[in-house]
């Protein structure tokens, strides 16, 4: 199996998988994410982590989906800025939910200004690297 081969696989599934996992924690612990959402919302925050949970579920099976997942990319990248937000209100609350999470500022800082963008750029320009490794996956089923 190539190095190519195996890229392929983590850029083109990957992403869903971290939508994935992110879907089951908010449904699994409710309670760790809720104070996380920025005041101001015009709804409950359960049913903002509901509808949190609903987005990515359905963010990560649009992106297995190869005829969706040039919409389901931006969608992707869309929702991910929109995260930016929470990311805000966590730096604003001093990176420290009482009885929960509390993190050195400065990760609350690598999260948002390193982290957060790879993502939006894994969901944005990952297309732009399918087409070489589409070429490595044929190589490697023709072999």
């Amino acid at each position: 199996m190539s190095l190519s081969f195996i890229i392929w696989y983590i850029l083109r599934y990957g992403l869903s998988i971290v939508f994935f996992i992110a879907a089951v924690h908010h449904l699994n612990a409710p309670d760790f994410y809720i104070p996380l959402i920025p005041v101001g919302i015009p709804i409950e925050k359960e049913i903002v982590n509901y509808l949190v949970v609903f987005i990515e579920f359905s963010l990560a099976i649009g992106l297995i989906i190869t005829q969706l997942i040039g919409i389901f990319r931006l969608l992707s990248a869309g929702y991910l800025l929109l995260l930016v937000a929470a990311h805000i209100h966590f730096i604003q609350m001093g990176s420290c939910i009482e009885n929960s999470l509390c993190v050195p500022e400065w990760i609350s800082y690598v999260r948002l200004i390193i982290i957060h963008p790879l993502l939006i750029m894994w969901a944005l320009f990952t297309p732009l690297l399918d087409r070489k490794a589409k070429e490595a996956v044929k190589q490697h089923e023709t072999n």
